[in-house]
């Protein structure tokens, strides 16, 4: 890495604390900033060695190309959805992705969602806004341990997502 100082700018991230990111890099000697709070036209882009890419946010030609010592982009995250792949590539930056970032969280936020429609959670809520939590009561009702959870696709996250299923549905069923 030579003596030079390095910096990553960690931008799109749509949480509010880099202390995990900021821990890892300090033990590497590299400084690590908030690009969140860093506005495009801001010459920094031009010397950071490289970047950290959540969703919130989309590397374009136009914005690789004023990384003119960027030698990587890593995605947080598993897709190249919002970086311009070919753009890095003709600039020789290396993309990469995070494989297994937020795995757990996608697959509990997955489950919570089952359970709330399973429950009917937003039509109690409307109705009980509204006043009227009383007119969906005859609505069914069917244990978790009855019913059977349906998987699309058997990826990292679809199998964490099994994982879990299994311990609340009766059956879990992959498509």
């Amino acid at each position: 890495m030579g003596s030079a100082a390095r910096t990553v700018v960690a931008v799109g991230h749509t949480f509010g604390m880099l202390d995990i990111e900021r821990q890892f890099f300090a033990s590497h000697q590299v400084e690590l900033l908030d690009g969140n709070q860093i506005g495009a036209e801001d010459p920094i882009w031009a010397s950071v060695d490289g970047v950290m890419l959540g969703t919130a946010r989309k590397l374009d030609s136009e914005a690789i190309q004023s990384l003119r010592n960027c030698v990587a982009i890593v995605r947080y995250g598993m897709g190249y959805d919002n970086v311009d792949v070919a753009a890095a590539k003709a600039k020789g930056i290396l993309v990469g992705v995070l494989r297994d970032y937020c795995v757990n969280e996608v697959a509990e936020h997955t489950i919570a969602s089952a359970l709330c429609l399973a429950r009917a959670l937003p039509m109690w809520d409307r109705l009980t806004r509204s006043g009227k939590w009383r007119a969906g009561a005859d609505i069914e009702s069917r244990r978790f341990s009855e019913l059977t959870y349906g998987l699309i696709g058997f990826g990292q996250i679809g199998r964490r997502v099994a994982e879990m299923a299994h311990v609340i549905f009766g059956n879990v069923t992959v498509f």
